[in-house]
């Protein structure tokens, strides 16, 4: 076994724990770890074929999850500054607070955003519920992909 055969395993399970904590980027991860481990036994484990699949799970995941939250934020009303604000506050809390830091950002910029800009209560906060909602599904969807790709890597391995 090749010590970087046991980075390679950190980074999947690494991964794994990202879908659950959002301070850590799960499918970029997992595809690191397969990435690494393939690198390591010269590109014949998983071969170009299994990474491409890998590599479109992780795109659907991280796609998914940016579109959700934003959907979720629209259809509670935000506004494209809030959700703009959103996401700085969400990047900043993600490093300044982790792991909810991410959480207590975006909500805090998307209400924070929406009650000075409508001056209405209700609103900021169903925009902030919505965004809430959006991001609870696309913890789901990644969740369920990340589980799909370490299923696919365990699979391959045996």
């Amino acid at each position: 076994m090749h010590p970087l055969d046991i980075v390679a395993a950190l980074l999947i399970l690494a991964g794994l724990l990202g879908a659950i904590l959002p301070a850590l980027p799960s499918t970029p991860l997992i595809f690191a770890g397969a990435l690494l481990y393939d690198w390591v036994h010269e590109w014949q484990f998983f071969g170009w074929e299994w990474l491409a699949v890998l590599f479109l799970l992780m795109i659907l995941a991280m796609v998914g999850d940016w579109w959700l939250g934003n959907l979720g934020a629209k259809k509670g009303g935000a506004s494209w500054q809030a959700m703009l604000v959103g996401m700085v506050l969400g990047t900043v809390g993600l490093f300044m607070l982790p792991p909810f830091g991410l959480l207590i950002g975006s909500l805090v910029g998307i209400v924070g955003t929406e009650m000075i800009r409508a001056r209405h209560a209700g609103k900021a906060l169903r925009a902030g519920g919505g965004w809430l909602a959006g991001w609870l599904l696309s913890l789901l969807l990644q969740g369920t992909i990340a589980v799909l790709m370490v299923g696919l890597i365990l699979w391959q391995a045996s």
